[in-house]
């Protein structure tokens, strides 16, 4: 799977890289992982891969393409989850979520993985080369509203995430867009804190490429 870039010196931060970044960060940084490793354990470029869970959660992977923080990026021999994440992505893309959330100009500065997002795919090569205009339609009919602009889309519920998770949402955008803290105390879903939480027993998953083993900035 792929991250937008963040904190890259060369290629500078792609849209949601950061958000992407802080909350792997706050979800992994200090904790104790159990990593399984597919057909090899490291790509081209040395990056770790492997499929990576937190001591009494669900693989993190799902995690962020879940929540819309990565996108599926398959490279052969290491599969064996293809078919879960695409499924998680999916989920994610029809709410609108994370990088899904983006305006279409935004998740054109993207990386193409085949996923219909990212620079030079189908649409935004036709945003760059839009068809002819046909002045056909009624004067007073309306454009189609714009799309709202934000970068979370619909809201998480506390009933979706565990109590850790439910943190590192906070940790990442402590603005709250979810609103996971409805009291305003500075603690998300405080109901998840004794255990519980719809995410920590769904567990799916897709094609994985890099897998967040640190907290670096393409997971």
């Amino acid at each position: 799977m792929d991250t937008p870039e963040a904190r890259e010196a060369k290629t500078g931060d792609q849209p949601y890289g950061e958000r992407a970044f802080r909350f792997t960060e706050s979800a992994l940084d200090g904790m104790k992982v159990g990593l399984v490793f597919d057909a090899e354990r490291k790509d081209r470029h040395g990056w770790l891969l492997a499929y990576v869970y937190p001591m009494g959660d669900a693989m993190f992977n799902e995690d962020l393409l879940r929540k819309g923080y990565a996108q599926v990026y398959n490279v052969r021999p290491d599969d064996a989850h293809r078919r879960e994440f695409v499924r998680e992505q999916r989920q994610a893309k029809e709410r609108g979520l994370g990088i899904w959330g983006l305006p279409e100009d935004r998740r054109c500065e993207l990386a193409n993985h085949g996923n219909g997002i990212g620079e030079g795919s189908p649409a935004c090569k036709a945003r760059l080369n839009p068809a002819p205009r046909r002045d056909s339609r009624p004067e007073h009919e309306h454009e189609a509203a714009a799309h709202s602009g934000t970068s979370v889309g619909p809201d998480l519920d506390c009933p979706d995430l565990t109590y850790k998770q439910a943190q590192a949402e906070m940790a990442a955008d402590p603005s709250d867009p979810f609103n996971l803290d409805a009291d305003s105390d500075g603690v998300a879903c405080e109901g998840l804190k004794g255990g519980g939480g719809a995410a920590s027993a769904a567990a799916t998953a897709s094609p994985a490429y890099s897998a967040p083993a640190s907290a670096s900035p393409n997971p």
